[in-house]
């Protein structure tokens, strides 16, 4: 959750009015000209990018999670897809595997960033 705080705060000092739309209008528009481009370049739809974004919106790193696959939502310990309801395996372990995955860390990476230019936005902009 940090990347998505961490644009949030950044939004927020870097608006003078109207924060949440300055939050949300930048991502949302960034998808909808990606999937304008990959329609018009494969004519075929790709929901990759909404599939990481909802992924960074409602997921996290502890074992009762939320998680969005390609036709199935998991959360916690339960998968929903075309086949019904099926149990998976949720463990503490999986919490320490994710801290060897390269998106997470960029993540962290994204929001410090953010969070210092909120502070660097914050400390020395002008409001006259």
């Amino acid at each position: 959750m940090l990347p998505v705080w961490g644009w949030a705060i950044l939004a927020s000092a870097f608006a003078r009015s109207k924060p949440f739309l300055w939050a949300v209008a930048p991502p949302v528009l960034l998808g909808i000209v990606y999937q304008w481009i990959t329609a018009t370049q494969y004519l075929s739809f790709d929901f990759s990018y909404w599939q990481v974004l909802g992924n960074r919106l409602l997921g996290g790193v502890v074992p009762i999670e939320l998680s969005i696959q390609n036709d199935s939502i998991q959360v916690g310990t339960l998968s929903f897809d075309s086949d019904g309801v099926t149990e998976s395996p949720a463990s503490w372990a999986s919490v320490f595997e994710r801290f060897g995955q390269a998106d997470l860390w960029w993540g962290v990476a994204f929001g410090v960033v953010c969070i210092a230019a909120a502070i660097y936005i914050r400390r020395y902009r002008d409001d006259a």
